[in-house]
């Protein structure tokens, strides 16, 4: 079936969507005289089958084209702008009067334009359109108010003409689905908290020449150096912060002492103290802190926070070094350093979980708490029903309920109530609902004519072309 959409239209704020059907086009309006004998002087003596055929020009315009400009717009649309931009006739070549030219201009636009309005053919979108990874980071976003990085946990996305959201190209294989399987267990669990964490630690890097002499954006001021990086924790709980700093030379060590400070949502835990070597020490050490004591283990409630590891910047008055370093501490194999500057950041835990408090993901998803068991059920319907609408893009029913509430209540039996939501928010992340975006013509639509787009799908299409996410 064709699928035509007029057009659309920003009118006061209001979307409006205005149909066209396939109907008959009206008839043309009559040829101006004046039109065919401009082509015949000006254009016909060289765009003729004949040069056409020995390849001096690209295209044939016969004058009896103008009864009907519609039947080979595409042609025309180019005759426009040839003459709009005065590139045809060419120089050295007769030329009509700029008027003539005007006018015959803007009537091969107005029967191209009338016919456009009366027929209007947008084409139709593929019928499935996986979302892409910037539009599957967005949706969590939006659906599980959860920042996640869909950069380390799916693939980059195949483009076409150097885009990365044409239907045509992001398809699905089996290997990506078990990628989406995987990311799906770690965003329910990272959301909902309810199924124990075992420590795991991740780490996050300082581009290795980066200069660190100055202050940083987004860093406290006052420092230089240093990394801030947001973190979601998943449960209550212990977390080691470790620092390691980037390989000093071993001619090079500190010549002074240097504070490294640690902090959690701008709340100082710590300053570790740098100072030069004692005499003695090994020469291949910069300073007498060993990096196993460059660790801080802290309570941390779960939810998104913000580690920050930073070094305290001198005045100006002291010379941190011999000479005024470059920008770019060093090149490629060399790692002479005159100060410390950090390497990496590495968050392990949680230790010693004691569960989860609230968090934006939580509040997201909990619209209802049972304080009965006999109310866990209907609890368990209204927020996956909530989560379904919004994930799926459209009215739900009980074919779409029914198989996420058999997965709650499977959870439900293995670890409780906050289980089984997980569970289900497992599945609803893999449903093909909600990673693809899928273009159905309505049940009741005529073959060969227009119908209106639902609001929601109108508003999908909208929200993803403006936003790359979910209404």
């Amino acid at each position: 079936m064709v699928w035509r959409l007029g057009a659309i239209f920003l009118c006061g704020g209001a979307l409006f969507a205005v149909l066209g059907f396939s109907v008959p086009a009206a008839a043309q309006t009559p040829v101006d005289d004046a039109h065919p004998a401009l082509l015949e002087r000006y254009c016909i003596t060289c765009h003729n089958e004949s040069l056409v055929d020995r390849g001096t020009v690209p295209i044939v315009i016969n004058v009896s084209a103008l009864n009907d400009v519609p039947a080979d717009a595409e042609l025309w649309e180019r005759v426009i702008r040839k003459l709009r931009t005065g590139s045809m006739p060419p120089m050295g070549r007769p030329r009509p009067a700029p008027e003539d030219v005007d006018e015959l201009a803007a009537w091969l636009e107005e029967e191209i334009d009338r016919s456009a309005s009366i027929r209007p053919n947008p084409g139709r979108t593929e019928t499935l359109h996986r979302l892409n990874r910037t539009e599957y980071q967005n949706a969590i976003r939006d659906l599980l108010a959860l920042d996640i990085d869909a950069a380390k946990l799916v693939p980059a996305d195949d483009q076409s003409y150097g885009f990365d959201n044409i239907a045509g190209v992001l398809k699905i294989s089996p290997t990506l689905l078990e990628r989406y399987m995987s990311a799906a267990r770690e965003i329910s669990r990272l959301a909902v908290g309810a199924s124990p964490a075992a420590p795991m630690g991740e780490t996050f890097r300082v581009v290795s020449d980066l200069s660190q002499y100055s202050h940083r954006d987004g860093l406290p001021f006052g420092t230089r150096g240093g990394l801030s990086v947001p973190f979601n924790f998943p449960q209550d709980g212990d977390y080691d912060i470790k620092l390691e700093l980037l390989d000093l030379f071993a001619g090079a060590p500190i010549r002074e002492p240097h504070q490294l400070e640690v902090s959690l949502d701008g709340k100082r835990l710590t300053i570790f103290q740098l100072a030069p070597r004692d005499a003695g020490q090994d020469q291949g050490v910069a300073y007498n802190t060993g990096p196993d004591e460059l660790v801080v283990r802290v309570p941390v409630s779960a939810g998104p926070r913000v580690v920050t590891a930073t070094f305290v910047k001198k005045t100006d008055a002291l010379s941190e070094s011999i000479r005024q370093p470059f920008d770019r501490p060093h090149g490629e194999g060399d790692y002479l350093l005159y100060q410390p500057h950090l390497g990496t950041v590495t968050i392990s835990g949680p230790f010693n979980a004691t569960g989860i408090n609230e968090t934006p993901a939580r509040d997201r998803i909990f619209v209802c708490r049972p304080s009965v068991p006999s109310e866990e059920l209907a609890c368990a319907s209204e927020i996956l029903s909530t989560l379904a609408r919004r994930a799926y893009r459209r009215p739900i029913g009980a074919l779409d309920l029914d198989p996420l509430v058999g997965f709650y209540e499977e959870g439900r039996l293995s670890g409780g109530f906050e289980v089984g939501i997980e569970r289900a928010l497992r599945a609803l992340l893999v449903s093909p609902d909600f990673l693809f975006r899928v273009v159905s013509d309505p049940s009741d639509a005529v073959p060969g004519t227009a119908y209106r787009l639902a609001d929601l799908e109108l508003a999908s299409r909208i929200s993803f072309f403006l936003w790359s996410s979910i209404p």
